[in-house]
């Protein structure tokens, strides 16, 4: 390991431990990262965003950014079978780390934690709403950095693999863009959720 990766990591695994409130918020993102994502995902799909074209965008946005997730992470785990890289408490000596959760002894690279939060939020940041721009980079953020502090990750891991994500959302998006045969079947998916929706109200 670097000495920069050992220096950014004892930095930051340095913060637990000082405030319990600090290291339960780090664990309980760390452990319910895909909760957390899937209710946001979950709660702006639903909201109403004006109605008409907007709704739809923002909505369009979000199927988009979830398969983007998914693709990431796929990638992710194709990633770690081929490439080992210890953990920090493989390598640092005993007392000098603070591992707030316990972990299996896999590939340190890439985490599919930050894989996935780089690649929703990289998606989400086309939304139509700056709350969500905003709302799902604080949380990929805060799920990067929950990462450290909990000490199961080195930041060369962390940084890459959010980049990562975001190169897997930029290539989604690419691919299903608007016109493109992929576009098409996310829009054919959009008009049924917006007829069941219809059927759902019943008439007005």
């Amino acid at each position: 390991m670097s000495s920069l990766d050992v220096a950014l990591l004892r930095w930051f695994n340095g913060l637990s431990g000082y405030s319990r409130a600090l290291d339960a918020l780090v664990v309980f993102v760390t452990n319910s990262a895909p909760v957390l994502f899937g209710l946001m995902f979950l709660g702006f799909f639903l909201a109403r965003q004006g109605g008409g074209q907007g709704a739809r965008a923002m909505r369009r946005t979000i199927m988009v950014a979830g398969v983007s997730g998914v693709v990431a992470l796929m990638l992710a785990v194709a990633l770690a079978s081929m490439v080992y890289r210890p953990r920090p408490f493989e390598v640092l000596p005993p007392g000098q780390l603070h591992q707030l959760v316990p972990h299996s002894p896999d590939s340190s690279f890439p985490s599919d934690h930050a894989t996935g939060a780089g690649a929703f939020a990289a998606g989400m940041w086309r939304a139509p709403s700056a709350a969500a721009r905003w709302s799902f980079l604080a949380m990929a953020l805060l799920v990067a950095f929950s990462r450290l502090v909990v000490g199961v990750h080195w930041p060369s891991d962390v940084a890459t693999s959010l980049f990562l994500g975001w190169a897997c959302a930029k290539a989604v998006f690419a691919l299903v863009r608007p016109g493109s045969l992929p576009g098409r079947l996310f829009d054919q998916v959009l008009d049924a959720v917006d007829r069941l929706e219809a059927r759902l109200r019943g008439p007005r």
